[in-house]
Parts: C-alpha cells; structure tokens; sequence
C-alpha cells in the first residue's frame, strides 16, 4: 500500500500541471452545462429533475473525452522511458496500473465537481430529488472511470496516442450505443432469430448499466457490472505491461497465436459472460427521498392485511424480435414489483410468469383471460399483459404501455388490493346523468367506470333508504325548488350519522355544447344544498373563475387557442401538505366556479385546490357568449391581491369526531373523459393529467385507504421549478395593469361596435344617418387595431423581458465554469513553466 500511495503522489502531481487535465475538465463541463440548457430545454421543462435532461447525456460526453485521460496515462510514460526504470525497481506492475486508475478516476471525480452549476440552479429554482441526483452523479462516476479504463487497456497496445485515442472513442461508443433500443430493433428486424444477441449486447452495454442510476435505484446487476469492466479493462493492461517488459516472453501463453496470450481473451470472453450473468441479479438500493421504489408502509400494511390470496399472472413473450431492450427492463421492474408484493402481503399475493409462446399452457390461460396478441409477419404472437386475480374478482392488464412505467406501480397495487378484498364501500350517486342516455351519460364520465372498480356504486333517489351507503356522491344537482329543502336535511342528517358527503356543482357546465358537438345536450348550472351555506360554504352564483395565468390551449375553429376559463393547476395551486392533494402535479377544470369559506368555530376547512392570486370572476352569460374569453387581463378583481378563489375544500367536525366529512369541488366537467381522460378496459387511464389520480384520492381518504393515496403520491409525483414560475410572474408583473386597461376598453369598444351595427340595420333607409354610423364604425375599428397592436407590442415587450433572463440564466450555467477553469490553467500552467525554467536556470 506504501508503494501505491507513493506512486499516486506522483500521479496526482503530473495531472495537477497537466494541460490534459483542464481541457478535460473544461470541455466536460462546457458539454454537460451545454445540453443541459441549450439541448434539452431544462427550464422549459418545468421540472425540478436532472436525470433526462442533464445526466442522460453524460455517457455519450464521456465516451468521446474519457479516453483522453486514459491515453495520457500511459502514452507519456512509454516516450519518457520510464518503464525501464520501474523494471530496475521493486515496483510490481499491478501497482502501478492500481495507482495510474485511482488518479485517473480523480481527474473524473473533479471533471463531475466542475458541473456544479447544474445542482445549485435546479436547487435554487425548485426542490429536486438531491438522492437521485446523488445516484446520477454516482453512476456517472463509474460510467467515466469504466471508458478510462477501457483506454488504458486500449492504449498499452498501442503506443502511438492518436491511434490509441480513436480506438478507445470507437470502442466507449461501441458500448454505449449497444444498449439502444434502436438497435436491437435493427438486429432483430434483419436476423429475427438472434434474440440471444440482443440479450448479450444489452448485458455488455454502459447505457443498460447507467439508466438505473438516474432514476435513483443503484442496482446490483449495474454496480457490479461497472466494477467489473473496470477490473477486466485494468487487468487486461497489467497483462499486456507485463508481456511488453519480457517478463512472461517464455510462457506458453504467449506462442498460441495471439499477440498477448490466452488470458487477455479469456477475460474479454469472462466478462461477456458474467455481465449478462450480472444482467439478471435482483436487488437495488432506493436512494430516492420518500424511497419512491419501495411500497409505503400503509401500503404494506394493507397487503399484510388481505382478506383473501390473490394471484397475479404476468405474461411476456420476452423471446420474441419485438420485445427489445425497453420492455425487457420493464419486465424486470414488473417482477420486482411483483416479489416485493409476494413478500410484504406474506404470500397472499402469488405470481406466475409465463410465456406463451414457450408455454401452450400459458397461451391457453392468456386467451380465456382475453390478454391482447399481436402477430407480425406470421410469426409468434407478442404478448405483455398482466392478470390480478381472486376468487370471484378479476382484472386484466391486457397491454401494458411502457409509457406508464411511471403510474403502473399504483395500478398493479390499487387491482392486487381491490381484488384482494372482501367487503367494499358502498358510494350511492346522486346526479342527473343518471337519467340521460346520451353523449353525458353516467357512462361517458371517467369518474364512474374507475370508482366501479374500487367500490360499489349504487344510483340514488332522494326518497331511497341511505342506511347501507357510506358515502353520497351529488354529481351537478339541479333539483327542483320543492325539493332542493327535503335533499338538504336529508344530507345534513347523513352526515350527522357519520356518513361521508361529496358535493360537485357547476355554475357552469358547457361539456356537451363544448366538446360533444351538440348544444342542445348543454348542461344548466348547479347549486350547492342549503346545508353547506349554513355550514360556511357557499359558491358564487352565476359567476365562473377566469385565470390567464393558468390558462390551458385547447382546440378552436380557428387552431390553438388559450382559453382562461380552462385551467392548469399545478402543484403550487395544490394543497401540498394534506393526504388528498400532495405529490399531484397538474389537474384541469373548465368553467369552475368560486368557493366562499366562512370560518365556523366547530368546522376545520381545508382548501385543497385554488386558483392563482391573479384570477377574476366573470359572469355566467359572458363566457356562454365567448365575449369574456378574449379577456388578457388579470387581477380585475377588485382585490387584486387576493390568495386565489378556492376550487376544492375539505370540511371536517373539529368537535364531533363521529361526523361525516364533506369535500366539494366546484367544477363537474373535470371528471369528464375529454380531460381527464379514457378509461382503458384494464383499469388504466389515458390522461396527461391527474384528475382522475385525486378523485380517487378523494373517496379512498372518505373511505380510510390512506394507503393508496399515499401510493399516488408516491408515484405521480412531479417536482416543478416553482421559484422559475414567481420569477417569471414578477417579470410580467409591471404588464398586468396595462394589459387589463387595454382589455377593458377593447371590450367597451366591441360593444359600441355591436350597437352601431344594430342600428345600422334599423336605419338602412336613412341613408345620411348610415354614412354617419359607417364613419363611427371606421373610427372604432381603426381604434380597436390601435389597442390591439398595443396589446400585442406590451406581450412581445412582456415575453421579452422574460426570454432575456432565460438567456441570461442559460448563458451563465454554461459559461461560467469553464471560463474560469480556462483562466485558472493559464496560470497554473504559465507559473509552472516558470518554475521549471528557473529550476533548470
């Protein structure tokens, strides 16, 4: 150990005055900063994560500069001689290529360090994973010493350093690029019988190795796969050192044909063969905060309590040419899954993995299970789908989308439970749908076909008996005046008996005229029951919540159009600190209505959705016209500091702990399937949202499954740049107030343009009086151009504003480092110079 430490001593020195060093160090910044900002768009991504936009690309930055490092290490110690002076001292050679990779693993570790704008920045603008950013780092960390390692092997065959620098980026990209899906699929798509090639590529590959790290899990198969490319690559150098100085010229290894004897072969042959071994290894450690990969503990407590066993059949066709490299690793991640299940539920949960095409007994199960096949070219049937089955419940993944690897650990157990269990919550609904049997009917509405898997659903009349129903669900009630006072007493009596009540009402529901096509089909406002106003909630009547800035774009005659009535909630507009709401990161309302709370002694009110502090109310007939969509203001309201109107609460009995609780939400249209989503036949929604995601979270909270709201939040959760969105709202702040002069006087004027146009048509035969009312008309337009290329000069002047410290930002991360690195080499390097020269002096 002495002599190591004495030889990396020296190492450690030669790089510290290395011009190797620093233009590594400098280009691996400038690169990485580089595609973090300019490449990827990380700030225009809105999300507080730096695995896709920041570390993905480290393996293909380090393939093509690592091995500069490598080929330094050894191509200057061959020019200077210095392996004739090693051969005459008692240094083995295994210590010195032990003390060349440590230095060299430190130029990576400083080359890393030198990225440090990217964590202070996504820190600064957002609260990030900082345990999976530790992983990333982790993974890169290998990734880098793994491809100089790989050089050096490389570059002690070959003494020139530009040939030996080529081969080894040749040969790092050859494994980075092995790992691809892309191509696999090429392989496959021209010899479909090489599977096994295919396999073998992805257990050699660095990108198969590295992608665990950045999403947080530091798997075993990946750790030990690194390590021992490393040591492979380390000992293959050693081997050919040791054949170059003559030690082993008598050996027998060395006259069977190969330039370096057997062994070299034997070790390129046993890593191949133990890295796909390696592929296949269980276990990882989760270094995610909240530890995102393993099961909460009300999770797990709900498992070890299952009333029934519940099997799960996986089936996977994972010899077929299409089932590439993205659906093998998740088929891994599903079996984990699965195990985990099996062990935390005390093997109540069984698996089964089958492959129907090696299986026919597999392939019969999966076609009574009516799981989904597919047949390319004639050959085999592809399959991946899944099967939760109990004694008298079922459900069938029959496709499993790679694309929700994020959800799907939250579907497996929310079907595993479901099925799992014996006696369920009885939701009675009260709605007018239930009447309706077009393109609004019960059907049509995502929320009711995902509850009917959860619970059980039964069609309420007021006059039914409600003694066997655990939670009322009153869904846009428009009852009758004779009859709104008898549904109201009584709810109040339900929810005095300890029954749960939620309320969803709409002061405006355009769903059908909007999106169905059919506006007779259009759905009139609803109230809230006489009883939640005299508990303290009461909704604004005839009036809606307009809100710019959390506008969404939706599809209009005229292309994309951003609606101010449609909006964007995202986690900031989200009670992030109760059960229901925390870890959602987007839902979408259309035509909300607004929430008055009332502070009352003996009732906890919990807002758990608002709209943003520059939202304003508009009227009922002004939206249903489109008038008030053309509105670009924000903050007319007459408080325009006011903390945003509330959409959703939560009321609870703070005296009374036998009470039901009550949640309402102001919008109906949230749940229907145009924007929350399709149910699929499996259970799983198609959605770019998580409205569906909450009202579960709603109804399992009433029902006391903490537990999967906890898995909700565990898996869906997004961590935006919350501090880049206040930065960009202060930018645009000194332009609201213009923006809204602007809007009120364009609204004034398009009505005095629609009187002038009725009273030139009354007027017709005046023909003095309609060359009067053509020149006001000219007048008014020629105004109205005015204000509006105003508006559109203060937007551009307001867009502007913004996009210039975006540029600023992006610039500063990308430069800041290696400029200062750049400095820092010159002096280094020209004090060095100088010290050598007066040595020699």
């Amino acid at each position: 150990m002495k002599i190591i430490f004495i030889l990396l001593q020296r190492e450690i020195k030669s790089w510290a005055f290395s011009s190797v060093f620093y233009a590594h160090c400098i280009l691996f910044s400038f690169f990485s900063l580089s595609a973090m900002f300019l490449l990827s768009g990380f700030i225009e991504a809105n999300e507080a994560d730096l695995g896709y936009t920041f570390f993905r690309w480290h393996p293909w930055i380090l393939a093509m500069i690592a091995p500069v490092i490598g080929v330094r290490s050894w191509s200057e110690e061959g020019q200077c001689g210095v392996f004739e002076v090693l051969g005459t001292q008692p240094i083995h050679m295994s210590h010195v290529v032990i003390a060349k990779a440590i230095a060299a693993a430190t130029v990576i570790f400083i080359s890393l360090l030198c990225t440090f704008p990217a964590v202070i920045t996504v820190v600064w603008l957002g609260k990030p994973d900082l345990g999976a950013i530790s992983s990333a780092y982790i993974g890169s960390f290998l990734c880098g010493c793994t491809f100089v390692a790989v050089s050096q092997a490389v570059c002690t065959y070959m003494r020139v350093s530009i040939g030996a620098f080529v081969c080894s980026v040749a040969l790092c990209l050859v494994l980075v690029t092995c790992g691809i899906t892309q191509v696999a699929n090429i392989i496959l798509g021209t010899f479909p019988e090489l599977v096994w090639m295919t396999e073998l590529l992805a257990g050699i590959s660095i990108t198969s190795k590295f992608e665990p790290f950045i999403a947080g899990r530091i798997e075993a198969s990946a750790l030990l796969g690194f390590l021992l490319l490393i040591f492979t690559s380390l000992m293959i150098c050693q081997r050919v050192l040791l054949a170059q100085r003559g030690s082993d010229k008598n050996k027998l290894s060395n006259k069977f044909g190969f330039t370096y004897g057997l062994p070299v072969w034997c070790a390129v042959a046993g890593y191949v063969l133990l890295s796909l071994l390696f592929s296949y290894l269980p276990g990882y450690w989760d270094v995610t905060e909240g530890r995102r990969f393993n099961l909460p503990p009300a999770v797990v407590e709900e498992l070890e309590g299952l009333e029934r066993d519940v099997t799960v059949r996986l089936f996977a066709t994972s010899s077929h040419p299409r089932f590439g490299f993205d659906l093998a690793r998740y088929e891994r991640r599903i079996r984990e899954t699965l195990q985990q299940l099996n062990e935390e539920s005390n093997n109540k949960v069984k698996i089964e993995i089958l492959n129907p095409n090696v299986n026919p007994r597999a392939a019969r199960i999966a076609a009574i299970d009516e799981v989904k096949s597919y047949t390319y070219d004639n050959g085999d049937p592809f399959m991946f789908g899944m099967v939760v089955e109990s004694l008298d419940k079922k459900r069938v993944f029959d496709s499993i989308d790679p694309q929700r690897e994020r959800y799907f650990l939250a579907d497996i157990v929310q079907a595993v439970i479901d099925v799992g269990r014996v006696r369920r919550d009885k939701i009675g609904v009260l709605s007018p749908f239930v009447e309706r049997s077009d393109s609004v009917s019960l059907d049509n509405w995502t929320a009711f076909n995902v509850l009917s898997k959860s619970f059980d659903l039964e069609l309420l009349e007021i006059e039914n008996d409600w003694s066997q129903i655990d939670i009322v669900f009153l869904f846009h009630s428009n009852v009758e005046d004779d009859t709104e006072e008898y549904l109201s007493e009584r709810l109040k009596a339900f929810v005095e008996q300890g029954g749960d009540v939620v309320v969803m009402s709409d002061p405006l529901s355009l769903m059908s005229e909007r999106f169905a096509g059919g506006g007779s089909l259009a759905l009139r406002s609803s109230e809230l029951p006489v009883f939640l106003r005299d508990r303290g909630i009461s909704m604004r009547v005839n009036n809606q919540v307009f809100d710019a800035l959390l506008s969404t774009e939706r599809s209009t005659e005229q292309g994309l159009e951003s609606d101010p009535a449609f909006l964007g909630l995202t986690s900031r507009y989200l009670n992030q600190t109760h059960t229901i709401t925390a870890g959602l990161d987007l839902i979408h309302v259309l035509h909300a209505g607004a929430l008055d709370i009332k502070n009352m002694p003996a009732y906890t009110n919990s807002i758990l959705a608002s709209s943003s502090e520059k939202s304003f109310l508009v009227d009922v007939k002004d939206s249903l016209d489109g008038t008030a969509v053309s509105v670009e203001g924000v903050g007319i309201e007459k408080n325009s500091d006011h903390p945003g109107f509330a959409l959703m609460v939560l009321q609870e009995n703070n005296r009374n702990s036998g009470e039901g609780r009550i949640i309402v939400v102001s919008d109906v249209d949230w749940l229907y399937q145009i924007i929350a989503g399709f149910s699929n036949g499996d259970g799983s929604i198609d959605s770019h949202n998580a409205n569906i995601g909450l009202m579960q979270n709603m109804f399992d909270y009433l029902a006391g499954d903490r537990s999967l709201s906890e898995l909700r939040k565990h898996s869906m959760a997004k961590r935006p740049l919350e501090h880049w969105n206040e930065i960009q709202q202060s930018k645009a702040e000194p332009y609201v107030a213009p923006l809204s002069e602007i809007s009120k006087n364009v609204t004034a004027l398009e009505e005095r343009l629609q009187r002038l146009d009725q009273a030139r048509r009354v007027g017709a035969a005046d023909v003095e009086r309609s060359a009067q009312i053509e020149r006001q008309v000219s007048t008014l337009r020629q105004e109205l151009l005015l204000l509006n290329a105003e508006a559109s000069s203060l937007r551009s002047k307001r867009e502007a504003s913004i996009q210039k410290l975006l540029i600023i930002i992006k610039w500063l991360n990308v430069l800041c480092v290696p400029l200062m690195l750049f400095i820092l080499s010159i002096f280094i390097l020209q004090w060095r110079a100088r010290t050598v020269r007066g040595t020699g002096a």
